[in-house]
């Protein structure tokens, strides 16, 4: 008996050790769990802080936009009042529906409104600073509609001439449209001018007259 009460005390003695190590492995794994939690809650704080810092930035950048608007009205009018001296030969798809939306802002947002206008811009400046050929149907003063070469340079000039040479004209832009002024002696020069352009000749001057008549 005494035999048997040793073993059972020293049985419990050792279950005694083990039960205190779990507990105390149970209280380090209790402790690091509320650790983790007050660390997802801390950055959990920290992401609906920069949240709201991230909405109020939004409104008062909605706000600021929103109070540009009589200005972005305005340039958008002048730009739609720009759109005649663009060759509907140059005009990109992109920038054919920019000019949709601004000429029907009403259903817009101001943020959109003032990022079409400034595409619109950029595109404008593009061709200013650009030599542009390409080939378009103009109209003559005897109402004859006529295919012709021609040659923009930005916005300053434009010289066009006929298939045949015969025919040609000189542009400039006047209240924001393109006068053309027809000649019949500038065909073979503006032809010359073009195969310069297109790298067809070795580039000479050539003088070209740039007045063009009221």
């Amino acid at each position: 008996l005494r035999k048997e009460i040793t073993q059972e005390k020293k049985k419990w003695k050792e279950e005694k050790k083990r039960l205190k190590m779990e507990k105390e492995l149970l209280l380090k794994e209790k402790k690091a769990l509320k650790e983790a939690i007050l660390d997802i809650e801390e950055k959990k704080r920290k992401m609906e802080d920069e949240r709201k810092n991230l909405v109020e930035k939004k409104i008062n950048l909605e706000k600021e936009v929103e109070s540009l608007l009589p200005s972005i009205k305005e340039t958008e009018d002048s730009l739609i009042g720009m759109k005649g001296i663009i060759p509907p030969t140059l005009s990109s798809e992109s920038l054919k529906k920019s000019f949709l939306k601004i000429s029907s802002p009403k259903d817009i947002e101001a943020p959109e409104r003032l990022r079409t206008v400034l595409s619109i811009i950029s595109e404008i400046v593009r061709i200013s600073n650009s030599i542009n050929f390409t080939e378009e149907v103009l109209t003559t003063p005897d109402e004859e509609k006529r295919q012709m070469d021609v040659v923009y340079l930005g916005f300053s000039y434009a010289f066009a001439v006929s298939k045949d040479n015969k025919l040609s004209a000189i542009g400039k832009v006047k209240e924001n449209r393109w006068k053309w002024e027809w000649r019949k002696d500038t065909g073979l020069k503006i032809r010359k001018l073009i195969e310069y352009y297109k790298k067809e000749k070795v580039p000479e001057l050539v003088k070209l007259p740039l007045k063009v008549e009221e």
